[in-house]
């Protein structure tokens, strides 16, 4: 659960949680708070605000160096995977420790069990899509679903809500002002 405080926000998809624990899932969750949700995981990292793209780079970082990545699917899906590993290459476990406030050994602990749970499900809140950097992020946190090759099972992927854009004109429409 990256960055959706889904017990206060959407209480009535835990029981989704609930039923993957009794298969044998472990639920991670990322927020820099601590929030109900947070403290119903197994696990939590709380990565600084904004960091989010960052602690996702080491993910994918270490699913290429280790050859766990799934490279087929990403070739089919991805426009530029060689500038994805250049981009991800500078996030070592080390690195991305600096920049997240997260120790690199619990980075590197939750880059292991990503890598080798299957299928995962992300399920990321709308937070995050709404920083400075939401649409980094968002990428980011995509791209960890293709190349963990999530996509390919069922369960698994990314689950992100997206909505369509506002019209701020809409409500200028005097059929949508009575009353």
């Amino acid at each position: 659960i990256w960055g959706q405080n889904t017990l206060s926000t959407a209480h009535h998809q835990w029981h989704f949680v609930d039923e993957a624990r009794k298969k044998g899932a472990r639920v991670i969750g990322i927020d820099p708070r601590a929030t109900r949700t947070m403290r119903q995981c197994d696990v939590h990292l709380a990565p600084r605000p904004g960091s989010d793209g960052i602690l996702a780079a080491a993910l994918g970082r270490h699913l290429l160096a280790t050859g766990r990545a799934d490279v087929e699917l990403a070739k089919l899906w991805v426009a530029d995977l060689d500038a994805y590993r250049r981009a991800v290459e500078p996030w070592t476990f080390d690195a991305a420790a600096i920049a997240t406030g997260i120790e690199a050994a619990a980075i590197a602990g939750f880059a292991e069990e990503f890598a080798g749970a299957s299928p995962v499900l992300i399920r990321a809140g709308v937070g995050l899509q709404q920083a400075r950097n939401g649409e980094e992020v968002i990428r980011a946190i995509s791209a960890l679903a293709i190349l963990g090759g999530h996509w390919r099972h069922r369960g698994g992927g990314l689950s992100i809500l997206s909505f369509p854009a506002y019209s701020s004109r809409a409500a200028e429409r005097r059929d949508l002002r009575q009353g």
